[in-house]
């Protein structure tokens, strides 16, 4: 499933825009969760946060198109900066970053508190609207031991 949501991201990084609109969506699949920023029932994603359920740590998941394998990514919500430790991630040809959030808590809370975030990442900068983002949703499932999907 990790693999899925690397190859989904890359994709996104390939595709032109869509008309339709990006949406937040909480899935869970399995035993990984996910809080995506895309559009519905496609391969387009702009970033994502997800875990393992029952597990501690949530991480974020962005297309990356650096040439870093150690990447400084900040995430900025409100006034406040967080600085990320990123590794990248090569699928395929395609990449994206990754990075835990640390500390979880006060970002989880201040995402749930602001209207919208930014990723900075190098060259790349990116501002996303958090209306409908359920954080609370999130760190729920995240916490919870899923039962595994049946095949």
């Amino acid at each position: 499933m990790f693999r899925v949501l690397l190859l989904t991201l890359a994709v996104v990084v390939s595709q032109p825009a869509r008309a339709q609109e990006r949406q937040w969506l909480l899935d869970a699949a399995g035993e990984e969760v996910f809080l995506a920023f895309g559009v519905p029932n496609t391969d387009d994603v702009g970033i994502s946060f997800w875990c393992k359920s029952g597990q501690q740590g949530i991480s974020l998941f962005s297309p990356f198109q650096g040439r870093e394998k150690r990447p400084k990514l900040t995430l900025l919500v409100g006034a406040e900066s967080f600085p990320l430790d990123a590794k990248v991630n090569n699928n395929e040809g395609t990449k994206t970053v990754e990075a835990r959030l640390r500390p979880e808590v006060k970002i989880l809370n201040a995402l749930n508190d602001a209207e919208r975030f930014e990723v900075d990442l190098g060259k790349h900068k990116a501002v996303y609207p958090l209306a409908d983002a359920d954080f609370q949703g999130l760190i729920k499932l995240c916490a919870t031991r899923l039962l595994p999907a049946e095949n």
